[in-house]
């Protein structure tokens, strides 16, 4: 329901977090609702680690909407990964598992199980997926906050200043 994703994402508690994460007044980015399937396909976007390419610096919040074990596709970071990246690793956009565990250690990734309703915050700029589902359903309400604007399309159109037009009325 559209309104209760609303109420959600600007809840005041949820701000407060965002601004103290930032140490100013935090906007609301983008909203996903996010259904994983079981199945057997391969690993695929999401299910790969990555780090998220739309912003320099932000946090996200993840809502289960049901329960997640481990089975059931939890969040996985790798922690750290924030602040300490492994050399190379802005050379691709996705990483295994294997990668992960040479570069940085089994003991360093967390996978975050957790009951339907409950809050999962990261700072996405670190190595994170969500893990392959396996035996149930995931369904998961993700909340951005930035100070920087959202930037998924890295290839703009630029209009250079010949082709830019001062009129009365108009800009163009």
């Amino acid at each position: 329901h559209s309104k209760t994703a609303y109420e959600l994402a600007t809840h005041p508690k949820i701000r407060e977090i965002a601004d103290q994460f930032y140490g100013c007044s935090a906007a609301l980015g983008t909203l996903n609702l996010r259904k994983s399937l079981v199945n057997d396909l391969p690993e695929t976007t999401t299910e790969l680690y990555h780090c998220d390419p739309n912003s320099p610096w932000f946090i996200k919040f993840f809502f289960y909407l049901n329960d997640v074990t481990m089975n059931g596709g939890p969040f996985t970071y790798v922690r750290g990964s924030h602040k300490n990246k492994f050399d190379g690793w802005n050379q691709s956009y996705r990483w295994d598992q294997d990668k992960m565990v040479k570069m940085y250690g089994e003991d360093r990734i967390d996978y975050i199980t957790a009951n339907v309703g409950d809050l999962i915050i990261g700072n996405t700029t670190g190595l994170h997926k969500g893990s392959k589902v396996k035996d149930i359903e995931r369904s998961m309400f993700t909340i951005n906050y930035v100070i920087h604007p959202e930037d998924f399309n890295k290839n703009k159109t630029c209009v250079v200043n010949k082709d830019f037009v001062k009129g009365k009325d108009r800009v163009f």
